[in-house]
């Protein structure tokens, strides 16, 4: 991961990713086009810690040697196609109320509150974090078991 001391390095360093799939940052109250973000941070002060950039273009900051990054700025698409969250657990066939969490918690990442309604963008992929590879098979029936 590549160190940058400020913000606008930073930018910098993401705006090839950033404009080839034309995108926009995300710090959760604005959305902002690269150089919009270039020009608003002309002049900022120094940090203890420094700026990092995510593989597709999201901007995070650490204080530490890279192990634990706040991400401050996620990459969204510039015209999502939003729905309901009632049309998105439809489509994966999950419930609405598993969904309504999961966007309360933050898991899905384009999922915004506009008003009282939630909406989602329509190509984001429902996240499975289920362990696949099989690593705790028959891991119940061991623990019963004395060595």
């Amino acid at each position: 991961m590549n160190k940058y001391d400020t913000l606008r390095e930073a930018v910098l360093a993401a705006q090839d990713l950033l404009l080839d799939k034309d995108e926009l940052l995300d710090d959760g109250a604005d959305l902002w086009d690269v150089y919009n973000l270039l020009d608003a941070f002309v002049d900022e002060e120094p940090v203890d810690g420094y700026y990092c950039v995510g593989y597709d273009g999201r901007i995070g900051y650490t204080e530490d040697n890279g192990t634990t990054v706040k991400w401050i700025y996620t990459v969204t698409r510039r015209n999502p196609t939003l729905i309901s969250l009632a049309e998105y657990a439809e489509k994966h066939g999950k419930a609405l109320s598993s969904v309504r969490q999961m966007a309360q918690r933050g898991s899905l990442k384009t999922a915004r509150k506009i008003g009282r309604n939630w909406v989602i963008d329509a190509d984001e992929p429902y996240p499975d974090r289920r362990i696949k590879s099989g690593k705790y098979v028959g891991r119940k029936r061991q623990r019963g078991r004395k060595k």
